[in-house]
C-alpha cells in the first residue's frame, strides 16, 4: 500500500469512527465513507435479514434475525447502520465486517434485504 493509499484509508476510517464510534457498535463498517449515503432502497420500509449460515454457527444453529427499517426518504446504508446500532446488533461471529446491504431477490414487491458480513 502506497503512502497515499494508506492516508486515504486512515481518513476513511477516521470519518467512519466519527459518525459511528467503535464503542457504540458491535461490528465493523467495511465500506467507503461516501457509500454511507448510498441509497439501498426507495421503499419507506425494508427488512434486513441476518442469516446464521456461516461455519461460526455450525454447533449453535439459530433462526434468522430481522431488522425493520423505516424512513420517509430513500433508505441509505447510513440509516441501516443506525438501526443496527440502535438495536445493539452483534453478529457474535468471526464475520464482523459489514461490507454491503443487498436486495435478497429480484421481486420488485419484496422488502427483504440481506447484509454481507465478511471476516
Amino acid at each position: 500500500m502506497s503512502s497515499d493509499e494508506e492516508k486515504a484509508f486512515l481518513e476513511n476510517e477516521t470519518k467512519l469512527d466519527e459518525d459511528f464510534p467503535p464503542n457504540e457498535i458491535h461490528f465493523c463498517i467495511a465500506m467507503d465513507y461516501e457509500d454511507l449515503d448510498k441509497k439501498v432502497s426507495d421503499k419507506k420500509e425494508i427488512l434486513i435479514v441476518q442469516k446464521y449460515t456461516c461455519y461460526c454457527y455450525d454447533d449453535y444453529p439459530r433462526q434468522s434475525n430481522y431488522f425493520r427499517i423505516t424512513d420517509n426518504k430513500p433508505i441509505t446504508n447510513r440509516r441501516v447502520i443506525e438501526v443496527l446500532r440502535d438495536n445493539n446488533f452483534d453478529p457474535k461471529c468471526n464475520h464482523r465486517f459489514l461490507e454491503c446491504i443487498y436486495k435478497k431477490n429480484d421481486d420488485p414487491l419484496s422488502i427483504e434485504y440481506e447484509m454481507f458480513l465478511g471476516s
